[in-house]
């Protein structure tokens, strides 16, 4: 396990002299007076270093600090009395062997190398270990306090990518997030990850990019867009080549006996990418080109978000929750008319292996987190949000710094390769399975003590997130090589660093106001009721000519829905239940009437 830049106590009695360290001081000894000359690079099983005794033993009375490697190894502090050379000199072997994030078996090899020069460091390793993970843990969530990058989230193929996003003020985590989510929309469906008998996950990925407007979202997203626009075309003449040819046979056929056994099978579009699209079509689509995915690109995701109630006759969530899945069960006012073709059967069941990238403003995204409608069904936290924190460089900065780049071709050709692997269950190595397991159980236990709603939603849907996260990562490092079946444990820990950094930014959108502003939905529902005067039904909302205009359709079941959001906030109060639930505006605000009932 790699130790970052954090600071771990290796003594149960550890305390740290917080003044002087603060002054970048050592108040007794230092690294040469403890371990002599030796350091980790000289440091082996076979040649375990030249150890050189203490002057007097009062310089062991104090907190002493150890610099294994400095750079490398972190600085750790103890107080510990009387303790021998070899102990200490173990501690330092230890150190280096945690650094070099090994393997069981290649850890056992070292503690055996080790044991026969009569340096037992195997439980001084495990120590070290346990208590580098507790605090990592105590680090991991933070309010509005963004976690230390700990690893690299991009193959070196593809780190040009990482220039690309800098040149734009995000950073890698943004670009790699976009990968992923654009590789869940070319593989096949049949890829996916397995925990256990019972428990698996589709590798399908969503990504939201959150910045203001006007800071650069469509140019950093754009070589992305274009590679798979690049496969879309290419896909677009395969189509009409395939095309024209069926329409030569389907020509000798209809020349001959028409036998039904003979005649020449339609060919299908497959399309890469698509961004405005009906329910019934995109389910057709799916169903026409089989296992294989689509890419789904929002300029604006509001826009996707406000689908969500389009239609009179129910809403999309509960499709786009199957989509989530990788299989949907197209019964939302699909028919089986001409329009969705013959095999295209109400009831019918396949897969939908779907990618979805696409950006919204901090303020409009914060709107739609207050409405409880949107929300209840989870799938604002199915998606991996990205703030964009750093200032672009300039144009100028650019060219002078050398560092423009084009890397549409560069992920053109991991997009090609990853559209052409088979289908594949992929498990975990040992060491993976029990670091995720390790992770998986922490983040549980913080979702049960998190007291913000919205945060504790975004929590429980970390265990998918996590696992769909290894798949994916597993298959960015594997390029341009066909993947293993195993997940090694180095990608799960890139997934955990990679799901933990998000965490940050879906806080600092909570935490953005200390409440959630109306939407301009709400703030005109609002008005009409405090008008009125009077408790309102759903259906008195439907038929009033003030929303019959109003696009998506309003229903009596968002009305209802938006009925609660607003008596949460404090504007009005309900009464009934169900189809029945009735609203009555306030017709003073939340704060006058504070200063009223004070």
């Amino acid at each position: 396990m790699g130790l970052g830049n954090a600071l771990a106590k290796i003594s149960g009695a550890a305390q740290s002299n917080s003044s002087s360290l603060a002054n970048g001081e050592h108040r007794l000894g230092t690294a040469s007076d403890l371990v002599g000359k030796a350091t980790t690079d000289s440091l082996t099983p076979t040649n375990p270093g030249t150890l050189q005794p203490h002057k007097s033993m009062a310089d062991l009375q104090s907190p002493v600090t150890i610099i294994v490697n400095q750079g490398l190894i972190n600085i750790y502090e103890f107080n510990e009395v009387l303790f021998d050379e070899r102990q200490k000199h173990s501690k330092q072997l230890a150190a280096s062997l945690l650094e070099k994030d090994l393997s069981s078996s290649e850890l056992e090899i070292e503690f055996a190398k080790y044991k026969a020069n009569k340096l037992d460091i195997k439980s001084i390793y495990w120590q070290l270990q346990k208590e580098q993970e507790d605090l990592e843990e105590k680090k991991l969530f933070t309010p509005l306090t963004r976690p230390n990058k700990k690893s690299d989230y991009l193959p070196d193929k593809l780190k040009m990518c990482s220039l690309h996003a800098q040149n734009l003020g995000w950073d890698e985590l943004a670009i790699m997030e976009c990968l992923i989510a654009a590789i869940s929309g070319v593989i096949h469906g049949e890829f996916e990850v397995e925990v256990h008998d019972g428990w698996s996950e589709k590798l399908i990925s969503w990504v939201c990019l959150i910045a203001t407007s006007g800071k650069g979202k469509s140019p950093f997203i754009k070589p992305v867009r274009k590679a798979l626009g690049k496969l879309e075309k290419q896909a677009a003449d395969a189509y009409m080549d395939d095309y024209q040819h069926y329409q030569s046979l389907l020509a000798e056929w209809e020349k001959g006996d028409k036998n039904p056994g003979d005649k020449p099978i339609d060919v299908h579009y497959r399309t890469f990418i698509q961004s405005s699209f009906t329910m019934e079509a995109v389910c057709a689509q799916f169903q026409r080109q089989g296992n294989k995915g689509i890419t789904f690109f929002y300029d604006e995701l509001s826009a996707h978000f406000a689908a969500m109630n389009q239609y009179r006759n129910g809403d999309d969530k509960e499709a786009w929750l199957q989509f989530y899945d990788g299989n949907i069960s197209p019964k939302l006012r699909m028919k089986s008319d001409d329009r969705l073709g013959g095999s295209l059967m109400t009831g019918n069941s396949f897969n939908c292996q779907m990618g979805i990238i696409g950006a919204i403003q901090p303020e409009v995204f914060q709107d739609l987190l207050s409405q409880t409608n949107l929300r209840s069904a989870g799938h604002f936290a199915r998606f991996n949000y990205l703030w964009m924190e750093n200032k672009p460089l300039t144009l100028e900065e650019v060219i002078s710094g050398g560092s423009a780049v084009d890397v549409t071709e560069d992920i053109y050709k991991l997009l090609v390769w990853a559209a052409q692997l088979p289908g594949q269950k992929f498990m975990f190595s040992p060491d993976a399975f029990k670091y995720i397991v390790t992770k998986i159980s922490l983040v549980e236990t913080k979702a049960m003590e998190e007291n913000n709603q919205i945060m504790a939603e975004f929590l429980n849907k970390f265990p998918g997130k996590f696992l769909r996260h290894c798949g994916l990562l597993h298959l960015l490092f594997s390029y341009p090589n066909e993947p293993t079946n195993l997940i090694p444990q180095s990608v799960c820990q890139v997934a955990f660093d990679s799901i933990v950094q998000q965490q940050y930014f879906i806080e600092k959108v909570c935490l953005l106001k200390p409440e959630p502003a109306l939407s301009d939905m709400l703030k005109s529902l609002l008005d009409y009721c405090q008008r009125k005067d009077k408790f309102l039904s759903g259906s008195d909302i439907v038929t009033s000519k003030k929303f019959d205009k109003v696009k998506p359709k309003f229903t009596a079941q968002v009305a209802r829905s938006y009925f609660k959001d607003l008596a949460e906030m404090g504007y009005g109060q309900l009464e009934g239940s169900g189809t029945r639930l009735r609203f009555k505006a306030f017709t003073q605000n939340p704060v006058e009437i504070a200063e009223i009932q004070s």
